[in-house]
């Protein structure tokens, strides 16, 4: 009792007071484009972020690769800037970008310092009202792109294991389970017209987030805006597709064969629960306690216990933890000896799952996931190698409540209790709602 008291009240005082609060300004242009103002003078550094609501899961049903294919082109130019003019722009000041298509969006990202925030918002506007789409602009991301695919995924160890694997036998619905990259043959076979056709469709304010983060006068920020994005017209954006999935009602087991790695590995994808439900931030809570670190259960059990791999990675696929968007798997996935059985492992993390479903008993154990989530929260937010807090605000306001949705984002965590964990672990952590995968090594030892 004594040792349980001071948890309970620590948790109750993060419960009643977040441990942040931003300056956020949140507001909507006539043409729709939602915009989120961060100011933030620490550093005198500024993130533009723009999110297009379109991603992986929207492009055409017959058309794989088309949202990354696209991800590519946003950097070939437009008619006020030559190709690299973009890139130059950027670098030449010190700052740097980047692009990442993900299932339910696509978020373009520039860091520059301050004093370039004005280039930044010209630059963005002038690539949303239109792209300089050619066929040799074409030509080269395909090029470019069919290697990648060969490098990251054909000619590499484990190249696609395992969430090419995974996704493909865990869904039914073709725009959950497609290739997100596409194969060689079908990106060399895009054509221009479909590729200017998702751009007048999908690339359009109103189905779009502008965020801006960091050192910035707010006043000067909303006069750019105004001035370079306002003219852009609004369009009629279609429904996206339908991505439901019906429920799994049985175990799927998937055998493969690794063509270059000389072990074999293995994977279990759970189906994540709804989300913004109470289960999903239970699973959230979950994947810190059973997967994430080496104090996590699994690691605990397979690597240091049992000796079975050297290491157990996982989480929630696709999208970031605290954003999940439509059908989600949770993942475990390892690289093991030959002298380990697949049954041995599945028996294995079998064993952890129970645990589980009925131990988790101690205010103490949510009480440690929670202070690894916060930790994951805040490191991402802070991150000086990718769009970090300007991303997370961009997906809330797309896909949650909006940006503001930050300030309670940990209040739905800590309402989770033990009983509520031991509950999701019982509800989604079973045989019925996972795909299994084993990955037989081609080449012998």
């Amino acid at each position: 009792m004594r040792k349980t008291i001071p948890i309970l009240i620590a948790m109750v005082t993060a419960a009643a007071a977040p441990p942040f609060r931003l300056a956020l300004t949140e507001y909507k242009l006539p043409n729709g484009l939602r915009v989120v103002l961060a100011p933030d003078g620490s550093s005198p550094i500024v993130t533009v972020g723009v999110c297009y609501k379109v991603g992986t899961r929207t492009e055409p049903n017959g058309h794989p690769g088309f949202a990354h294919l696209f991800e590519h082109l946003m950097f070939e130019g437009t008619a006020n800037l030559s190709k690299m003019e973009f890139q130059r722009l950027i670098q030449s000041s010190g700052g740097y970008y980047n692009g990442t298509t993900r299932a339910d969006h696509t978020s373009y990202y520039s860091v520059v310092p301050t004093h370039r925030l004005e280039t930044i918002l010209w630059v963005e506007a002038d690539r949303m009202r239109g792209l300089l789409l050619t066929q040799a602009s074409l030509a080269s991301q395909q090029a470019i792109v069919g290697n990648e695919i060969r490098f990251s995924v054909l000619n590499r160890p484990y190249g696609s294991f395992p969430y090419r694997l995974l996704t493909r036998n865990a869904y039914t619905n073709w725009q959950n389970y497609h290739d997100s990259l596409g194969s060689v043959e079908e990106i060399a076979a895009a054509k221009l017209e479909d590729l200017k056709r998702f751009f007048e469709v999908w690339y359009v304010p109103n189905n779009a987030v502008l965020v801006v983060a960091g050192d910035f006068a707010l006043a000067d920020a909303r006069k750019w805006i105004a001035q370079y994005f306002s003219s852009i017209p609004r369009k009629a954006v279609p429904l996206p597709p339908a991505v439901r999935e019906p429920a799994m009602v049985e175990e799927r087991r998937i055998r493969a064969v690794e063509k270059f790695g000389r072990q074999p590995a293995f994977a279990v994808g759970y189906r994540m629960p709804e989300t913004g439900s109470a289960a999903c931030f239970a699973m959230g809570l979950l994947d810190q306690l059973l997967v994430q670190k080496d104090d996590s259960w699994l690691h605990q059990e397979l690597v240091l216990k049992r000796r079975m791999t050297s290491g157990v990675t996982g989480g929630i696929v696709p999208g970031r933890r605290f954003t999940c968007h439509g059908p989600a798997l949770w993942v475990v996935s390892l690289i093991h000896e030959r002298t380990t059985s697949s049954s041995e492992i599945l028996s294995a993390i079998e064993g952890v799952v129970r645990r589980a479903q009925t131990d988790l008993a101690q205010p103490e154990t949510i009480l440690r996931a929670m202070t690894k989530l916060r930790s994951t929260l805040y490191s991402e937010m802070e991150s000086s190698d990718g769009p970090g807090l300007a991303d997370l605000l961009a997906s809330l306001t797309l896909f949650d409540q909006g940006a503001v949705r930050i300030h309670t984002l940990e209040r739905d965590f800590l309402k989770v209790t033990p009983q509520i964990l031991r509950q999701t672990a019982r509800d989604y952590l079973r045989p019925g709602n996972r795909t299994v995968v084993t990955l037989e090594p081609e080449q012998p030892q």
